[in-house]
């Protein structure tokens, strides 16, 4: 190193004392594997770090014989062939019938739409972003207006069927009809501050104000798995998408007697009279602090509580308002 004129030195690392020329061999290798280190560290390499060392080390054991040794930095890719992730995306997508929502005569889109499907499974990302990684990682060129065009034609009908093809793969994952479903909304925002019936401006779950947006109302099993979904403009407050989105779900999932489960943001009041006028089973927290107050000095009262699951740092309790159950847990 050099300070101002003055050229220096400074150790770095010290890495041992050989003895023998197999003690240096051995102690050149721990440099390779060193200097591979420190270079991951500066600057993140697509190649793995183990690899990079193996080899360094194979390329310093094979100096003598092969000549001037070789700087893997500036080794450059001539071909990749990726295999495996999109052939079975692919799959499962002609197993589920997608490869049917568009007609037959429209291969080229079909194709686009296939392949736009399985980039989003693997990195959910824009549309462009897509097309760029589809083009350098599997060499499949789909340019973005061809996107755009193949998006045109996914239609009213077409959306429908998607939805009742992935409603009745998920029935099949399902052991038994749905007893439990978990019901939220979250918002989808696009760069753009142009309006247009679907795409309109909200209250923006992740803080992308000023941007339109849609909405996405999900419901889930108790398992996690993923039954049905429904989108709203963005204008749509999350507590009026749960009733439409319902009925929609019952229709199409056949769902009668599960009981749904949401924040209480989702289940207002005027939700719960509906669902009550409909028989509906729910499930909903309760904001304690507006409830009346001599209700909640009971609720505060630990001698109202039961032990669960025989321990005393669990216990429950419950109590009635305006006709409806509260149950409440204290740990």
């Amino acid at each position: 190193m050099r300070e101002g004129r003055k050229a220096g030195q400074r150790i770095v690392r010290h890495i041992g004392v050989a003895e023998s020329e197999a003690g240096v061999a051995k102690l050149l290798e721990l440099g390779e594997i060193i200097k591979v280190e420190v270079r991951c560290e500066r600057q993140p390499s697509l190649v793995s770090q183990e690899t990079l060392v193996d080899l360094a080390v194979e390329v310093r054991r094979e100096k003598a014989k092969t000549g001037p040794p070789v700087v893997i930095e500036k080794t450059r890719e001539e071909r990749r062939v990726v295999t495996g992730f999109h052939e079975a995306c692919g799959a499962v997508y002609r197993q589920l019938g997608f490869d049917d929502l568009l007609p037959a005569k429209n291969r080229s889109a079909r194709e686009a739409l296939r392949h736009m499907v399985t980039a989003r499974i693997a990195n959910p990302r824009s549309k462009r972003d897509a097309s760029r990684r589809l083009e350098s990682e599997l060499g499949v060129s789909i340019p973005v207006q061809k996107i755009y065009r193949m998006m045109d034609r996914l239609d009213k009908d077409a959306i429908d069927t998607m939805k009742d093809l992935a409603a009745g793969a998920a029935r099949k994952l399902l052991p038994e009809p749905a007893s439990v479903v978990f019901f939220d909304c979250t918002t989808l925002h696009f760069e753009s501050v142009e309006a247009d019936g679907l795409r309109e401006f909200g209250f923006s779950k992740n803080g992308r104000h000023g941007r339109t947006q849609v909405l996405l109302a999900l419901m889930g099993a108790s398992d996690g798995l993923s039954i049905s979904c429904e989108v709203f403009p963005g204008s749509v407050h999350e507590g009026k998408s749960l009733i439409p989105a319902l009925e929609t779900m019952r229709e199409r999932e056949r769902i009668e007697r599960a009981i749904r489960v949401a924040d209480r943001g989702m289940f207002g009041e005027a939700n719960l009279k509906t669902m009550e006028e409909r028989d509906l089973q729910y499930i909903v927290g309760a904001r304690l602090k507006s409830l009346p107050k001599d209700l909640k000095e009971r609720i505060l009262d630990l001698d109202a509580y039961k032990t669960t699951g025989g321990s005393e740092d669990l216990r429950s309790a419950e109590f009635e308002h305006k006709g409806r159950r509260i149950v409440v847990g204290w740990s």
